[in-house]
């Protein structure tokens, strides 16, 4: 039998970056950097909201994940004054700056925050498609989320 979920997870979307560890010289302990503080608890929070969807232990089979990213909008975006509700005409259509985040780097975050939930590996996953956007007007910034699990 395969299941599928789609979910919503409110909040801002972070990137997961590459991580890097070492033998610290004088401790001896394994130490890893790169993952932030917030990074950390937004993959915490994909995971928590996907583990209330999934109905089971984590699958064996392929699957596929669609996600979309619904950034808001800085307030340099907007006019200033009477204008401030208003977009500037200057402003870009598109989150292609790199304060919000490589798309592939938010991926990461999904599929690690997934793993051992949905999957038991992100190797699993065969087909991923994924936007981000800005968040429009009533749209509460964060990331929908769907994961089908593809037929054997």
């Amino acid at each position: 039998m395969t299941h599928s979920i789609e979910f919503y997870v409110p909040g801002r979307p972070r990137a997961k970056g590459s991580t890097r560890s070492f033998k610290h010289s004088k401790t001896g302990n394994v130490v890893t950097l790169g993952m932030s503080t917030s990074t950390r608890s937004w993959q915490a929070r994909v995971t928590e909201f996907a583990a209330n969807q999934w109905p089971g232990p984590p699958a064996r089979s392929a699957f596929q994940l669609t996600f979309f990213a619904l950034l808001e909008r800085p307030r340099c975006h907007y006019g200033t004054g009477k204008n401030s509700a208003k977009l500037r005409t200057d402003s870009p259509r598109w989150p292609t700056a790199r304060l919000y985040g490589d798309i592939d780097k938010l991926e990461r975050a999904v599929l690690d925050g997934l793993t051992g939930v949905v999957w038991c590996d992100d190797s699993q996953v065969c087909s991923v498609r994924k936007v981000k956007r800005w968040a429009g007007v009533g749209e509460t910034p964060g990331m929908k989320i769907t994961v089908w699990e593809m037929e054997s």
